[in-house]
């Protein structure tokens, strides 16, 4: 990266039903929630990627490359990370967040199995540091290989060098590990998810100074 301050879009509160559509349609041949959300239509799974957008609105940072929103980066800071129910309430709405548990049934039993392992290992391995965490990247398939995943990366960067915060990060591709080490990013430790029994790869990226 250079000197130049990368100019990315933040999100608002009406930009997130684009921002659903635009995750639900990156993440719809990803492993892990390709398994996961087999059962969903495509309304539901707008809805469902919803949920991350309007969290890290609330407490962190929802972007996009640009007001078009071909892609979708969010974040939050180490406090923040496990989306506690209350905090939950505060940013989907009571009315959002019962309908994301009722009308999901099984699902949001096997996501707190599914992922408590990768919590648990990020307690561990950032015991003691405050840190970012770097909740979802997707940009929409017709949108791809155009650096916009680039651009949201660098600005999610961006924003760690400047609050001196290292990014902490869980990916379920092994060709993202390959592009997030490009950007600095290094592999902590590779696990293998229960329920799903995939992979998921933990890294960190430090702050350059």
């Amino acid at each position: 990266m250079d000197d130049k301050s990368v100019s990315i879009y933040r999100l608002k509160h009406e930009d997130t039903h684009k921002a659903g559509m635009i995750l639900a349609d990156a993440f719809q041949n990803d492993p892990v929630w390709k398994l996961l959300l087999k059962n969903f239509n495509i309304s539901q799974r707008c809805g469902f990627f919803e949920l991350p957008v309007k969290y890290c609105l609330r407490y962190g940072n929802a972007c996009a490359p640009s007001e078009n929103i071909e892609g979708v980066g969010a974040w939050t800071t180490d406090g923040f990370a496990d989306m506690p129910i209350l905090k939950s309430i505060r940013s989907w709405g009571l009315i959002s967040t019962l309908k994301a548990f009722f009308s999901t049934g099984k699902i949001m039993k096997d996501l707190l199995s599914v992922f408590e392992p990768l919590s648990r290992d990020r307690k561990e391995n950032m015991k003691g540091r405050h840190y970012l965490y770097f909740v979802i990247l997707g940009v929409g398939t017709e949108f791809r290989k155009k650096g916009f995943g680039r651009k949201i990366i660098e600005g999610l960067i961006e924003e760690s060098e400047s609050s001196k915060l290292p990014v902490y990060l869980e990916t379920s591709e092994d060709s993202n590990v390959k592009m997030y080490e490009k950007f600095g990013f290094n592999l902590i430790r590779k696990i293998n998810l229960p329920v799903v029994n995939l992979p998921q790869w933990e890294m960190v990226r430090e702050t350059e100074s």
